[in-house]
């Protein structure tokens, strides 16, 4: 039955990073504490603007969470930009945060949530981390052994949604950012033309909406649309400030931080919100 729905999707919070998502001071295993730094804080007020947002938007809706990867930092690249160096703290800082978020925009019967897979680099391979952190809530729907029928897996490397007859294509890994303010959807676009092209040449359903993480910059195609149908793609924003690590290959860009939100109605009417930080990481030095 059709119903009136909100999804939230969220990525690259990359928890357990000095540079990450963090929910006010998280106690370490070994008695000591980490508080989060002027920076996180305005990553943490940005993602309670969009869990305001949701909580009030999502009123008579049935609301689908998607978190779309690399909800964990990870250790990796001998980075020391990290909150602890044990992976299971990265885990439990996520699993605190997913915990207030489903309290404050009231997660009930009816609603739903999805893992995707994210990058080994971060969730360990084969997305160890995300597996274990779907795993602790009853939200999460998992992948089913066909001869146990059982669950056995908790994360997606690609999610097919059909809602209210709008089809939604979302994973990881895959979308395109230009290098260049002028070029940055470029990319895009000429994904989803391409795509676009693929889907009539499989004979696949075209879906709706095209979304792709892992960038941690917002950019939005534009509706390429033609005979088979429309499709729209966006790279979603992310929770985490350039690291010095990807200063290496993107040093004059800052990343986007905020949440994609799509809303579907009953009768198929679709619509988009991204809600974005504005901020200044790096301080300019008077001499």
């Amino acid at each position: 039955m059709s119903k009136r729905t909100l999804i939230a999707i969220s990525a690259d919070k990359h928890s357990g990073s000095s540079l990450g998502l963090i929910n006010g001071t998280f106690e370490l295993q070994d008695g000591g504490s980490y508080t989060p730094s002027p920076l996180q804080k305005i990553i943490w007020k940005q993602y309670e603007e969009c869990l305001d947002f949701i909580k009030l938007e999502r009123k008579n809706s049935r609301l689908i969470w998607i978190e779309n990867g690399d909800p964990c930092e990870g250790i990796h690249h001998q980075s020391t930009q990290l909150v602890s160096a044990r992976v299971d703290e990265h885990e439990q800082i996520a699993s605190d945060i997913l915990d207030y978020s489903f309290q404050k925009v009231g997660m009930t019967k009816g609603d739903l949530a999805y893992m995707t897979a994210g990058t080994d680099e971060h969730g360990g391979n084969g997305s160890q981390s995300e597996n274990r952190l779907a795993e602790d809530f009853n939200y999460f729907i998992p992948q089913y052994s066909k001869e146990s029928k059982k669950p056995n897996r908790y994360t997606w490397d690609r999610l097919l949604l059909k809602i209210n007859g709008v089809l939604l294509d979302i994973a990881h890994h895959g979308g395109s950012v230009g290098k260049r303010a002028w070029t940055s959807e470029n990319g895009m676009r000429n994904l989803i033309k391409s795509f676009y092209l693929q889907s009539l040449e499989d004979k696949t359903e075209l879906p709706r909406y095209w979304v792709r993480s892992h960038l941690h910059q917002y950019v939005y195609s534009g509706i390429y649309s033609g005979k088979h149908g429309s499709i729209e793609g966006f790279v979603t924003p992310s929770f985490q400030f350039k690291t010095g690590y990807a200063y290496k290959f993107a040093g004059h860009q800052l990343s986007d931080i905020g949440m994609l939100i799509i809303g579907i109605e009953e009768d198929g009417h679709c619509w988009h919100k991204c809600i974005m930080a504005n901020y200044q990481q790096d301080k300019i030095q008077v001499i």
